[in-house]
């Protein structure tokens, strides 16, 4: 291999690398607070419902929690498919760099194969847009409704006081 695809070569295995360590970041980051508050308002919600029936707090309109529950088991709901298309666009970034280090790794690749190539990695540039602005979306939409639900939770539990 030449010393200047070598070097290439280099940089796009380290690329992959950190593309692979941001895949499994992209698990864990902000959709964990979603996730957890959210459950955490559901929670608040299920046990203000428990002590509704037990008769210790008085509830007159009950489709305001009703509301609050949907707005954070939606977020949750949302928050899994911004996982699901987050894992796909860095499983697609995964396929373009291999298929780049392979055009590296063989320098007398002909032409016509080096072409197909290229054109995978168009169609995978292609998914992993689709798939990092769905994940952009989702995650936008997720905590826009843990926003909304948290916010019917606090005006309920001001209301009942």
């Amino acid at each position: 291999m030449k010393k200047k695809n070598e070097i290439k070569y280099q940089e796009w295995s380290e690329h992959l690398t950190n593309t692979k360590e941001k895949s499994d970041y992209s698990l864990k980051r902000m959709d964990l607070l979603v996730i957890s508050i959210s459950g955490g308002g559901l929670y608040v919600l299920f046990e203000t419902l428990r002590e509704f029936k037990t008769g210790n707090i008085i509830i007159e309109d009950t489709r305001l929690l009703l509301w609050t529950g949907i707005t954070l088991l939606l977020a949750i709901l949302i928050n899994f498919g911004s996982q699901l298309s987050a894992y796909y666009a860095n499983h697609f970034e995964e396929e373009y760099i291999q298929t780049e280090l392979k055009i590296l790794e063989d320098e007398k690749i002909k032409k016509k194969k080096k072409l197909e190539l290229e054109c995978e990695q168009k169609k995978y540039d292609n998914k992993i847009k689709r798939y990092n602005l769905v994940t952009d979306i989702f995650n936008a939409i997720s905590i826009l409704s843990m926003i909304i639900g948290l916010s019917l939770l606090t005006y309920f539990s001001y209301s009942i006081f």
